[in-house]
This record gives C-alpha cells, structure tokens and sequence, in this order.
C-alpha cells in the first residue's frame, strides 16, 4: 500500500499538478490584470489590518493562513528543492510564489461572495460553499471530505511528527512533547474560529521576526558568499544544459512545486481563512493575497541563505540527506539549532491550529451543525494525540497526496467560476 501511495503521489507532481497549478495562477495573473503589482498596498493593508472584531478580524484571518501555511514543511521543504533541483530552484520558488498570489486573491474573492453564517453571527465559507452555491454540492462536499483529510493528515499528524523530531537533540521524550501539544492545542481550538485566529495573531509575527533573524545571521555568517550565491541561483535556474539533460528542469520542477505548496496558493484555504473575518470584505482579498508574500519572502531568504551557507561550508553540507540540508546548515550558527527548533515549534503550531481551522469549516459543511464542528474537534485531538506512533516517511508521502487531492476541485472552482473572480475590490477602485 505504502509503495502505491508513493508511486501516485510521485506521478502527481512530477508534473500533472505543478502544470495545473502554474497554468492556473498564470491565467489568474492574466485575467486579474497582474494584481501582484498591489503588493507593497497589500502588504500596508495587512499591517493596519489588526482592529478588534467581534469574531475574527482581517489580520486574524490573514495571520491563520501564514500560520497554517508556514509549516515545517516550508523550512525544510526548501532545503530539499535545493538539495534536489539546486540552488536555481529558489529562483522558480519565487517565481512560482508570486504567480500563486493571483489564485489566493480569487480564491478569497469568491469565498467572501459566498459565505453563510452561524448562530453566533459569525462568518464561514470556502471552496465548498462556493462549488456548492455554484450549482456543484457534489464536487463542494469532494473539496471539504479532502480538507478534513488533509487537515488531521498535513495539518496535524505531520506537524506533531516534526516538533518531535526538532526537539530531539534535548532527548525530549517524545510523549511529553505530544501530550504538550495536545494539551495547547486544545485549549486553543475548544475556544473556536476566533480563539484560533487570535492565537495566530500574538505568534505569527514573533515566529517571523524569529526566524528572520535566524536567516539573517545565517546571511551575516557567510557574508562574503551572499554575492557568488545570487550570482549561482540565477545562472543555475536558467542553465541550458541541466534543461536539455535527462534531469530536464530540475530547478523548475522542485522550485515551482516548492513554491506552489508555499503559500497554499491553489488549494482553496486562503479563501477558508479570509471568509471568517468580520473586517470590510471590500480590501479582504487583497490581504488574503499578503500570505503569499510573506511566505515567498520567507522562502526565498531561506534557499538564499543554505546557498550561501553551501559555498562558504562546502565540505559540511555534502553527501547529507536532502531532509536535513536547512537543520545542518543552521547549525553552522552559533546557537542557531536551538533557534531554528523553536521556529519549526511554534510554526508547526501554528499550522496545527490553523488546519484545524480549516478542518472544522470543512466538518460544518459536511455535517451540516454544530455538533458536526464538536466531533471534529475531538476527532482532530485524538488524532493529535495518535502522532506519537506515526511513520514518518509514511506521513510525508500522505501530505503530498492530499495536498495534491485538496487542489483538484478547488482548482476546478477557479476555472468554472473565473468570470466571476475580479470581486469588489478591483471593481470599485479607480486606478
């Protein structure tokens, strides 16, 4: 079964999803006239974004989709497209980031335009509802069972996995870690949507300003490298002969499906995320689409700095699996593996909350009430709780798949529906 899942998961995005994926976002880019070009705006709009809301405010929800998105995967997950595809990858991550800013904007768009909301006045939606009001309730249930899946899969299991696995050079047993977690987590996600979102909001600026001072004593470390690092990512990511060579497109392939999982851009949760704020929806989408800025930028320092870390300490950061390529070069920082093990902490924990977020939306829409959202929560704890005897070769390969599974219908939303995508915001702005 193990060998199966890999084989599939392998095809997938060996190049039928990435192509899906880059083709999306370029025809998003095309139609939405290059919204890209209001990213310094989007980025001031998130800044100011943070006023208190009843439920869940504009910065919250931003803060719940860089939280959720910026996983241990996206650390170490970059070190890997460089080990794989070389330091040219970073080049195609970028690339890849910013075309996937298009797709989380529609993605937005079209959640905020089709939200119902509960009880409580509090605002929910995303892809399912939007495939649901569409006249697609089959394909919108397809896309929520897919996001509770990944969600206790990517979003729980495998998160947990590498907290465990960051924390193991202090010999932390691994079910004090886990019942840590769990412990946390459920005091978090027992408050609700808002209780999540506000959470984001206090740790997911201090886990960037951490880990930007990581990147950036990294960069400092080997500073007389950073030239002849930038000066390889571009010569590598448009080297004719790796192009044409058996490996064709190494740097692409692992750059764009790095960068295209970055953000999330793609997979429909960045419109999850942006349905349940209480903030003005007329700026909405375009904060939605700040998450893959700061995901990008992220990104991109990280694969700058292990590639500069590589030229300055070749013989350190050679012959050693691709998984390890960011934790052995942040060792070579003074302090910077304690450093990097708190940043994998509090991002793994904060992509927990931030999947369960998107898990209990996805569980309402299945269920139908309330209760539906209490059985997930419980559901999703004990899961949790489970990670302590996961495989975590096994886990790897079941994020991918249903990650990869997640994007199908979604992606199926943003064509069907691309006439309907511009929103409020590009149509009342006079440029």
């Amino acid at each position: 079964m193990e060998a199966f899942l890999a084989h599939l998961t392998e095809f997938l995005w060996s190049w039928p999803l990435p192509l899906a994926l880059a083709g999306t976002n370029f025809m998003l880019t095309l139609r939405l006239r290059g919204i890209q070009r209001y990213s310094l705006y989007a980025v001031r709009l998130s800044l100011r974004a943070a006023e208190t809301q009843k439920g869940i405010s504009a910065f919250g929800a931003l803060a719940t989709s860089v939280g959720a998105a910026m996983g241990a995967g996206n650390i170490l997950g970059m070190g890997v497209a460089v080990a794989a595809g070389g330091p040219g990858a970073v080049f195609w991550f970028g690339v890849a980031g910013v075309l996937g800013m298009a797709a989380q904007y529609a993605e937005s768009s079209l959640s905020l335009t089709s939200r119902n909301t509960d009880a409580e006045h509090q605002h929910w939606g995303g892809p399912m509802l939007v495939l649901q009001k569409a006249g697609y309730p089959g394909i919108g249930k397809l896309y929520a069972g897919f996001a509770v899946l990944a969600s206790l899969g990517t979003g729980c299991v495998l998160q947990a996995h590498a907290v465990v696995q960051a924390l193991s050079p202090w010999h932390i047993p691994a079910y004090t870690v886990i019942g840590a977690l769990v412990a946390l987590s459920g005091a978090v996600i027992l408050w609700g949507g808002s209780g999540i979102a506000r959470a984001s909001e206090r740790l997911v600026p201090a886990m960037i300003l951490l880990y930007l001072a990581g990147c950036g004593g990294l960069l400092l470390l080997c500073r007389h490298r950073i030239a002849s690092a930038i000066l390889v990512i571009g010569r590598q990511a448009f080297a004719l002969r790796p192009m044409l060579g058996a490996g064709i497109g190494a740097a692409i392939r692992n750059g764009f499906a790095r960068g295209l999982l970055a953000g999330e851009a793609g997979l429909g949760t960045c419109g999850i995320a942006a349905a349940g704020t209480d903030a003005n929806p007329d700026n909405q989408p375009l904060i939605a689409m700040s998450a893959g800025i700061w995901t990008t930028l992220l990104g991109i320092l990280t694969g700058l700095a292990i590639t500069a870390a590589g030229l300055a300490f070749p013989g350190q950061l050679t012959e050693i699996p691709a998984g390890e390529y960011t934790l052995r070069a942040f060792s070579l920082l003074p302090g910077g593996t304690g450093l990097l093990a708190v940043c994998l902490c509090i991002f793994s924990f904060t992509s927990i909350l931030g999947w369960c977020y998107y898990g209990q939306v996805s569980a309402r829409t299945l269920g139908g009430g309330e209760k539906s959202v209490y059985i997930y929560k419980v559901l999703f704890l004990l899961v949790l709780g489970g990670a302590l005897w996961a495989d975590g070769e096994m886990l790897w390969i079941c994020a991918d798949l249903l990650n990869g599974l997640l994007a199908l219908p979604n992606l199926f939303s943003l064509w069907r529906l691309r006439r309907q995508i511009p929103g409020v915001w590009l149509t009342n702005r006079k440029e």
